[in-house]
């Protein structure tokens, strides 16, 4: 929790809970990776906050 600039923030966490992750898009090193993600985080106060259509669109890098 806190605030950076005029932006306040709320860290949650989904180390306890579970996640759904659809990966929709796998291109190659360079290319995209693309998906959707649902599931419930927790603040550290133990709220819940669900998330129900969460996306993601990355570029795929080389693996370590």
């Amino acid at each position: 929790v806190g605030t950076i600039g005029e932006n306040d923030r709320t860290e949650y966490s989904a180390s306890s809970t579970e996640f759904v992750i659809n990966v929709t898009e796998y291109g190659d090193v360079g290319g995209r990776i693309k998906g959707t993600f649902s599931g419930e985080a927790k603040s550290p106060a133990s709220q819940t906050l669900p998330i129900t259509k969460g996306e993601f669109d990355v570029e795929r890098r080389a693996d370590l």
